[in-house]
């Protein structure tokens, strides 16, 4: 069986076959075999230095054990940060080594950021809704001009406002959006100070629907963003000097990637712990999880593409001046510690 047909069929992605290959990087031939990774020193004592990722309530991640996948050759110390929108900036300031991080934020980076990416998986787009007050005459995203509509700066609800819009017709100019964190998106909408709110995830798809929202549409209604808008792996360009570094964060993402593999098999049991973490009901999870199941991981080729448009998008917005070189950041050695669906620089 292909390696590939493992991870998608919920394989023990950690077998020897499927862990057995060459990844080249920073001129190294790192070879992981038998389950375990030439990370430790020179008398197989695990190195001291930890790898550092984040792990938030709730994150695929923190299966990992249950998966059976928990226990690495090497340190793991996992940053929790305080909001989603701090993780580029903690990355930048080397905070953590690296993280599966929101391919929209690429768009916003400065040329001499230190952050290097590789390859791309997307959102679940019906996990983004569009709510208005469930009395509201609004009947369809034509009726928005002129309406107060809350939203995310800079994450994927930017990018699909404006995808919105420009479906209908309409330009920022015509509609009244009003930037606003998730939390105080919800409390205005609660108040009736919105006349809509875009939200993503379990929490505040829940908490927009106790006050009274209405589903106006889904992210899926919307080909174009259901395809750009996803994750893509964020290293530290520090990392990619350390070929240790390196092994640990490509067994690392073998390991999540099987931890994906368990989630979906055990999708009821997972759902009852996450309504659990967000106080919702356990039927309330399974349309709200971001991740898709089956999940594809693409290349740098898929990265790159999808990061181009939504920096068009911006531009063409007015939101960014001009769209930026963002090929600049994707970079192969990033791309070779993916397990993909397809890796072209992965010998088998």
């Amino acid at each position: 069986m292909p390696e590939n047909a493992r991870y998608r069929d919920g394989g023990d992605s950690l077998s020897p076959r499927a862990v057995s290959r060459r990844v080249f990087v920073s001129g190294a031939t790192l070879v992981l075999a038998g389950g375990l990774l030439s990370a430790c020193g020179p008398r197989g004592e695990k190195l001291d230095a930890p790898l550092r990722t984040t792990a938030n309530k709730g994150d695929d991640s923190t299966y990992m054990a249950q998966a059976g996948l928990g226990e690495t050759p090497y340190k793991v110390e996992n940053v929790t940060l305080p909001q989603a929108s701090a993780a580029l900036e903690a990355l930048s300031a080397g905070g953590y080594d690296f993280g599966l991080s929101s391919n929209i934020s690429i768009a916003f980076l400065s040329p001499d950021s230190p952050i290097r990416y590789g390859g791309f998986h997307p959102f679940d787009p019906t996990v983004f809704k569009l709510y208005v007050h469930s009395s509201s005459a609004i009947r369809s995203p034509a009726d928005l001009k002129g309406k107060r509509i809350g939203y995310m700066r800079g994450g994927p609800l930017h990018i699909w406002l404006l995808e919105i819009l420009r479906t209908e017709g309409l330009t920022l100019s015509d509609v009244k959006a009003i930037p606003l964190s998730a939390l105080d998106s919800i409390a205005a909408f609660s108040r009736g100070d919105l006349d809509a709110v875009l939200v993503g995830y379990v929490a505040p798809s829940w908490q927009a629907e106790q006050a009274g929202g209405r589903v106006l549409v889904r992210g899926n209604a919307y080909p174009e963003f259901a395809r750009i808008n996803g994750f893509s792996l964020a290293v530290h360009r520090d990392a990619l000097e350390k070929p240790e570094k390196l092994a640990q964060i490509a067994d690392y993402l073998k390991r999540l990637r099987g931890t994906w593999n368990w989630i979906d098999a055990h999708e009821s049991e997972w759902a009852v712990e996450q309504a659990g973490l967000y106080g919702v009901p356990a039927d309330f999870i399974p349309g709200n999880r971001p991740r898709p199941r089956n999940t594809v991981i693409s290349g740098n080729d898929v990265g790159i593409a999808n990061a181009k448009a939504v920096a068009k998008a911006f531009a063409d917005a007015g939101v960014i001046p001009a769209v930026p070189d963002v090929a600049s950041f994707f970079d192969p050695r990033v791309e070779a510690l993916l397990p993909l669906d397809h890796n072209p620089l992965a010998l088998s």
